[in-house]
This record gives structure tokens, sequence and C-alpha cells, in this order.
């Protein structure tokens, strides 16, 4: 069977084992150091660093490691080492892949204000990411024109308890006939990410 999980990143899967001989599933197994190996890329086996453990009715799950899964391909064996085998010989295959990390920007012209409110919000594999998870949001708008910044690099504050952040500019605000770009920095998983947005009133 094959499975799709993150690469690099600790995975738990969950899978039957049959009975030798027979189409039943197999409960009440143990295992045994050799019984389980894990094949990244293609290369040598070596043995998983944990065990299967019984969730019951025949079926297991397997904890492979952040080691273990990085790769593009992970593939794991489960032959039973005994001399009367008592379940049929089992492989799983992890495709693996990278995460993605996504930004969205809003802009509002709070023209009574007098004020450009910029909001943003972090998301990875599609999900939006807790407040907790990033670190150091900068938002920075320049000119298409000349890349002249507007807004010169600086923090955005989170908004409220929410999982949003904003910037709020009173005076160095986007014109009429002009285009901008803003561009949202972050360190996420502990690496710093950037995204840029065209914005302008004209859009």
């Amino acid at each position: 069977m094959e499975i799709v999980r993150p690469k690099g990143v600790e995975a738990v899967v969950i899978f039957p084992l049959i009975e030798r001989g027979s189409i039943d599933f197999a409960t009440g197994l143990s295992f045994a150091s050799g019984d389980v190996v894990v094949s990244k890329d293609g290369g040598s086996v070596a043995n998983t660093t944990n065990l299967p453990t019984e969730i019951g009715n025949g079926l297991y799950k397997l904890t492979l490691t952040a080691t273990e899964m990085s790769a593009d391909l992970v593939s794991v064996v489960l032959v039973d080492q005994t001399t009367v085998k008592t379940w049929e010989d089992q492989a799983l295959l992890l495709a693996t892949y990278d995460d993605t990390y996504q930004a969205k920007v809003w802009y509002i012209d709070d023209e009574t204000a007098g004020e450009d409110r910029y909001v943003a919000a972090f998301f990875k594999n599609g999900n939006v990411l807790d407040a907790a998870s990033v670190t150091s949001p900068e938002i920075q708008v320049y000119q298409v024109a000349d890349g002249a910044d507007l807004v010169a690099a600086t923090g955005m504050t989170q908004v409220g308890s929410t999982d949003s952040f904003r910037y709020t500019e009173g005076s160095n605000r986007i014109v009429d006939g002009a285009a901008y770009v803003i561009k949202v920095t972050a360190t996420i998983d502990s690496a710093t990410r950037q995204w840029l947005q065209p914005i302008g009133r004209d859009l």
C-alpha cells in the first residue's frame, strides 16, 4: 500500500497484517528486531527505530522517526523472522512531500480615519498557522515604478488573540494612479520566508 506523508516529519502509519496461509487478519502479533526494516529512496535497509504495536482487530501502527522519513520514498518491509511465519509478508510505501507555505495580505483604505490598514495571515499546506508558529512578521510596501519604499520594513502586530497580524500606516499612504508591491516576511519552521503581493487603488 502507498501512503502520503510530509517529508522529514515523524509519521504514524496504520496497516493490517494477514495470518500466514490465511485470508484472515492476524491478531495478537509481537515483533522482534529484524522483523521490520526501512529503506530510504531505494537505499540499503535498516531496522526501524520502533516496532509496530497492535491497535486491535488485526490493525497495527508503526511510528517512523523524522530521520526515517527524510526521503522522497520510504519503503517499510515487514517479514516475520521466525522459522514458521505467523503473518504474510507486507510492504508499506510512503511517498513524501515538502511542506508548502503561503501568506495572504489584505489592504483596507480607511478614509474616515485617514489610514491604510494591512492584515496578513500565514498558511502551511493550505491551513492557517497559529500565531505562536509565526515569528517576527514584517511588512514592507514599495513602489513598482522605482522600487522605492512607501513603507520601510516594519514589524506587524498580532490582532488580539487571533492568528492574523496587522499594520496601520497613517502617513505614507497608497495613492491613486500608482502601483505597489506588499512584501511580508516571517520566520516559520526555523526558516525566513517571504511573499509578494501587488496592490493599488486602481486594481
